[in-house]
């Protein structure tokens, strides 16, 4: 579960203070009392297949019962925001391991099955993050409540059936709790102003096509990447500037899955670089969020992996016997989500969206995965609405070019996005 860390680098005040924090409105706001219609919207918004605590009760047995169980809940409750007590078992995991392969012997031959554990949160030095959210001007009382509720973790493990003893956490947030990702996002801050502290020496140089909008980063929860021109101090000064961070809160990088991409670099420089950073030389495209990232148009064989995915999908659904109507229902449903993550983000080539809907007609008429030009209907007609004689499958071709004029509204009408301020400063002209 951890340890806690008496290295750690101490935080730049100076920095962390240069930007903007809680003002007095919001930090009444936060300190105010907790009342009953809070606390059972919040019982109302877990789901009630969530899995249930250690006392065996999910969420659907508190909503069912609540008029007979409130007082006692509620009073629990209060006992913790008023005297900062909580019951040990309230914030307690259960973890499961299960083997990765069937001859797993060593520790990291498992895998953790449990809604808590993240690499990424799982560093998080508990002491670096209470300073940072104090100079973000959280208020003492509620970070008190959120460093309770986070030093007080615990874990047991299922072992063979049995529960082993519990075992204290002494670092890290948990995956799953619906306040750790605001918890890492002000942790990230405190890189995000360093980055913006860092670019302001003149030893610095951005990007060729950062330097407008004076990007060093982008980041999305523990994906970060960090821009700069391809030269020795820039790299040197941008990497000294974020080991410093990690180095404060205690993460760490995985190298294993770290890359350094290169454009218009010498193989002289090249060298330098990745004995600077100690990290392998990346090919573009790569996959960033689920989708390719390249400085060029995508190619058809770079959607390969968004269709054998799907043919993955068809795959293990013709194992099972399905009728039309369950066909129709997974292709209206987990089909058309697989694809429409990346229809959203590029116009997919014609022969992707026609190779795509011939694997979903295969499956609907056929059950296989296997192409087939059998159809008893015309996959136009069944793509029509139910009202006008079709099957209400979404038309991708038609989809995708909706998705792609949203993008061009936002071009137009959402001047704050950060992509849509990058397309105007690099290539539309005022």
């Amino acid at each position: 579960m951890g340890h806690k860390i008496n290295s750690l680098e101490c935080v730049d005040i100076g920095v962390l203070r240069q930007g903007s924090q809680l003002n007095r409105d919001q930090k009444i706001f936060l300190e105010r009392g907790i009342t009953e219609d809070e606390i059972l919207v919040a019982l109302k918004g877990i789901d009630d297949s969530s899995a249930p605590g250690l006392d065996g009760y999910s969420a659907k047995f508190f909503k069912t019962s609540w008029n007979t169980i409130k007082i006692e809940v509620i009073a629990a409750i209060h006992e913790y925001f008023d005297k900062g007590k909580m019951y040990k078992a309230f914030n307690c995991s259960l973890v499961s391991l299960v083997p990765k392969s069937a001859s797993a012997k060593s520790i990291r031959e498992f895998r953790p099955i449990s809604v808590d554990l993240q690499k990424a949160y799982d560093m998080i030095d508990w002491q670096a993050l209470e300073c940072i959210m104090d100079e973000l001007g959280i208020p003492h009382k509620f970070l008190k409540w959120i460093m309770q509720s986070l030093t007080s973790v615990s874990y047991r493990f299922n072992i063979n059936g049995s529960h082993s003893k519990m075992l204290i956490a002494r670092r890290g947030i948990r995956l799953g709790d619906p306040i750790s990702p605001y918890l890492f996002a002000m942790l990230m801050e405190y890189l995000q102003r360093s980055l913006h502290q860092m670019q302001l020496s003149p030893r610095f140089k951005h990007h060729a096509k950062c330097k407008k909008l004076q990007l060093t980063n982008l980041m999305f929860a523990d994906d970060v990447l960090l821009l700069a021109k391809g030269d020795v101090t820039s790299v040197d000064l941008l990497l000294s500037t974020f080991y410093k961070f990690l180095n404060f809160t205690g993460m760490q990088i995985n190298k294993g899955k770290s890359k350094i991409f290169f454009r218009a670099v010498t193989q002289k420089m090249k060298n330098s670089l990745l004995t600077l950073s100690g990290f392998q030389e990346g090919t573009m495209p790569f996959k960033y969020l689920g989708v390719p990232i390249t400085s060029k148009k995508l190619s058809i064989h770079h959607y390969m992996g968004l269709i054998d995915k799907i043919i993955c999908r068809t795959h293990i659904w013709t194992s099972k016997l399905l009728t039309y109507a369950g066909r129709l229902q997974l292709i209206k449903s987990i089909s058309f989500a697989i694809v429409n993550y990346w229809m959203l983000c590029f116009p997919l080539p014609k022969a992707v969206l026609a190779k795509i809907d011939a694997i979903c007609r295969s499956f609907l008429w056929t059950c296989k995965d296997q192409l087939s030009r059998k159809s008893l209907v015309a996959w136009s007609t069944v793509c029509q609405p139910v009202n006008k004689g079709g099957l209400g499958v979404i038309n991708i071709n038609i989809w995708n070019k909706c998705a792609m004029l949203k993008l061009l509204w936002n071009i137009c009408n959402k001047p704050n996005n950060l992509w849509v301020k990058w397309i105007h400063a690099y290539y539309l002209k005022q």
